[in-house]
């Protein structure tokens, strides 16, 4: 999902992509839409974390959960890394994750912190 989310031109373009594939789950195999959505996994851009509690809130009668990531730390191109600089490293503040907690809890979804503090290989995506 993270290739996808970073194309997206816009936070907009991003909910209606999104919304149009649920959509089509829905149409396929939940037509009472009694399945929820996990909703997307929110990794590593400042911005698309601002966006969150928007993005909650557009979509809380759909969403179940929404789970945000954190990679402080990779291990490419020869990069090395150990404990101290993972848990001593961090690419944003932990508030910046946390900035959907509020709106997830006032319409009853479960917040994960998925994978934070891991280390990741990152790969260049073409634009």
């Amino acid at each position: 999902m993270l290739l996808d989310f970073i194309k997206f031109e816009s936070k907009i373009r991003f909910n209606q992509e999104w919304n149009a594939e649920a959509d089509a789950v829905d149409t396929a195999i939940n037509p009472s839409k009694t399945l929820k959505y996990q909703g997307a996994i929110f990794c590593c851009v400042s911005s698309w974390f601002n966006y969150l509690p928007t993005y909650i809130v557009a979509n809380k009668d759909r969403l179940a959960t929404v789970s945000v990531h954190s990679y402080p730390e990779n291990v490419c191109n020869g990069n090395t890394a150990n404990l101290y600089t993972l848990v001593t490293s961090h690419n944003a503040p932990t508030s910046v994750y946390l900035k959907g907690l509020p709106n997830a809890t006032a319409a009853g979804l479960e917040y994960w912190l998925g994978e934070t503090n891991r280390f990741a290989i990152s790969y260049s995506y073409p634009p």
